[in-house]
C-alpha cells in the first residue's frame, strides 16, 4: 500500500514537471513571435531609408539617369547619347567619390560621404540622399528631374540641398559642392559662360550676375550649371580650377588666376567648386540651397531659357512658352571645312546694326573685364530678320587668331555669346556685336587660306 502511494506521488510530480516545461516553452515561443513581429514591423516602416552597404538607387527620367550609393554616400548623373549608351557628367572613378558635398560647422569641415549615416531613396521626381551627423547636423540632397517646356523630354535636374542644425546650440554652417567634371577635358574649351566664350584657366567668381551659367561639353553630351536667376540661391563663390585645387582641404579653393588646369601629375584635369554663404542656424534651424543642371545630347541646352521664362513670370511648361520656343529654331552654321556647328537660336532677337560711331555714347549693358579677352563672333545664316550684318568699317587683326579659335567648340562659344548680347534686357552694345562679326570674318578668311 505504501509502495503504491509513493508511485502515485512520483507520477503526479512527473506530470506537473512536463506541464510546467510546456508552459515555459510556449512563453518562450510567444516572446520570440512578438520580437519577430516587432522586427518585421520596424523593417516595414524603414523601407527606402534603411542603411545597407549594398543599397543603391538608380532612376531614369527620359534620357536622364541618376544613381546614388548609400554604402559610399556618392552620386552621379548621366545623359543618354544619341547613338546609344550613357555618358556621366561627373567622373566615375572610385565609385563617384571625387564629386561630393562638404558641410562647414563652426571651424570644422565634414565631408559628406560614408563617414556619415547615409540613406538613399527614390522619389516621384527623382531621388534623395540624406547625410546625418549625430548631434551635429543633417543634410538632405533632393535631385528632381523636370522638363524645360511642356513638349520637351526631361532635360533639367533641380538640386535642392537642405541643412538642419541637430545640436543643442546655435551654429554657423555653410555648404560646398565639389564637382569632378570631365566633359570638356578632351576639347579645346573646358568651360564657357554667358560672358566668357572660353575658360581654359583657373578663375573664381563672387557673383554669377554676369556669368549666369557654366557649360561643359563634349561631342555627345552638354552640361549647363545654372547659378543665377529665378529661385537659384546666390553663391558665395564659384571656383573653376584644376581638380586638385578644388579638392583641397581649404574651405574656399586657393585659385591661381590665369593658371592652366595642368599640374605636374595632373594634365587637363578640371573641376568646379560651389560655395554657398555661411549662416547662423538656431537649434533645429533649417535652410535650403537651390541650383539647376541642364543636360543635352544635341548641343541645344534649354536651361537658361527655362530660368528666363520664370524670371519673366512665364511658366516654362505652358503652351505659350512652348510655342515661343518652337518659333526659334536652331541655327546650323557651316564653316569652310564643311564642319557644321549647331547653335541655339532661341535667345536671339533681331537687331538692326548701325555704324559704331553712332552708338559710342551708349552705356554698356555688361561689366567689362579688367583684362582683355578674345571675344566671340558669329555669322548667323538664317532668315534675313535673324541675320547680323557685319560692317566693313570694323577691322579685326588676323594675327591675333590662334589655332584654338578655329575649332567648332570655340565657334559654339561665340554663338552663345552673341545670343546673350542680342537678348539683353538693357540697351544693346552694337559696337561689340560689330566687333564680334568682324572677328568671325577674320576667322573665315584665315580658314580659306
Amino acid at each position: 500500500m505504501k509502495k503504491k502511494i509513493i508511485e502515485n506521488i512520483c507520477m503526479l510530480l512527473l506530470i506537473v514537471g512536463v506541464f510546467s516545461f510546456n508552459l515555459n516553452a510556449q512563453a518562450v515561443n510567444d516572446v520570440a513571435d512578438n520580437n519577430t513581429t516587432e522586427v518585421k514591423k520596424e523593417k516595414k516602416i524603414s523601407i527606402g531609408w534603411q542603411k545597407t552597404l549594398t543599397n543603391n538607387v538608380t532612376v531614369n527620367f527620359g534620357d536622364i539617369r541618376m544613381n546614388a550609393k548609400s554604402g559610399t554616400g556618392t552620386f552621379n548623373i548621366f545623359m543618354r547619347r544619341q547613338n546609344g549608351g550613357y555618358k556621366s557628367i561627373f567622373s566615375t572613378v572610385n565609385e563617384y567619390a571625387s564629386t561630393y558635398f562638404v558641410l562647414l560647422v563652426g571651424n570644422k569641415i565634414y565631408k559628406l560621404d560614408s563617414s556619415c549615416d547615409v540613406y538613399v531613396k527614390k522619389t516621384v521626381t527623382g531621388m534623395v540622399i540624406s547625410y546625418k551627423l549625430e548631434n551635429v547636423a543633417s543634410v538632405q540632397i533632393n535631385f528632381d528631374c523636370i522638363k524645360s517646356n511642356s513638349k520637351s523630354d526631361y532635360d533639367i535636374v533641380k538640386i535642392t540641398s537642405e541643412i538642419k542644425n541637430l545640436s543643442k546650440k546655435s551654429k554657423e554652417m555653410a555648404l560646398k559642392l565639389v564637382m569632378d567634371t570631365d566633359l570638356g577635358e578632351k576639347t579645346d574649351v573646358h568651360f564657357y559662360t554667358a560672358n566668357i566664350p572660353s575658360v581654359n584657366s583657373e578663375c573664381i567668381y563672387r557673383t554669377m550676375s554676369n556669368e549666369k551659367w557654366i557649360v561643359s561639353k563634349n561631342q555627345d553630351v552638354s552640361m549647363q550649371l545654372l547659378l543665377y536667376g529665378y529661385d537659384v540661391t546666390p553663391i558665395s563663390s564659384v571656383a573653376i580650377a584644376n581638380y586638385q585645387t578644388v579638392d583641397s582641404v581649404d574651405w574656399e579653393p586657393s585659385v591661381n588666376i590665369y593658371k592652366s588646369f595642368d599640374l605636374l601629375m595632373s594634365y587637363n584635369n578640371s573641376g568646379v567648386a560651389i560655395n554657398w554663404n555661411k549662416k547662423l542656424y538656431d537649434k533645429n534651424g533649417e535652410d535650403k540651397f537651390v541650383f539647376y543642371i541642364a543636360l543635352s545630347n544635341n548641343n541645344i541646352i534649354n536651361g537658361y531659357q527655362y530660368i528666363q521664362n520664370h524670371d519673366k513670370g512665364v511658366d516654362s511648361t505652358s503652351e505659350v512658352a512652348t510655342t515661343t520656343a518652337e518659333k526659334r529654331q536652331p541655327i546650323v552654321m557651316t564653316v569652310p571645312d564643311n564642319t557644321q556647328v549647331v547653335a541655339d537660336n532661341r535667345n536671339i532677337t533681331p537687331v538692326e546694326v548701325v555704324p559704331e560711331q553712332n552708338v559710342a555714347s551708349e552705356p554698356l549693358t555688361e561689366e567689362v573685364p579688367a583684362t582683355p579677352l578674345v571675344m566671340p563672333s558669329v555669322k548667323v545664316t538664317n532668315t534675313p530678320s535673324n541675320t547680323f550684318v557685319p560692317n566693313s568699317d570694323v577691322k579685326f587683326d588676323v594675327k591675333t587668331i590662334s589655332k584654338e579659335h578655329l575649332t567648332p567648340e570655340y565657334i559654339q562659344g561665340l554663338i552663345d555669346r552673341i545670343n546673350v548680347l542680342a537678348n539683353s534686357d538693357g540697351p544693346i552694345d552694337r559696337s561689340e556685336i560689330l566687333m564680334l562679326n568682324s572677328e568671325l570674318d577674320a576667322i573665315l578668311e584665315l580658314l580659306r587660306q
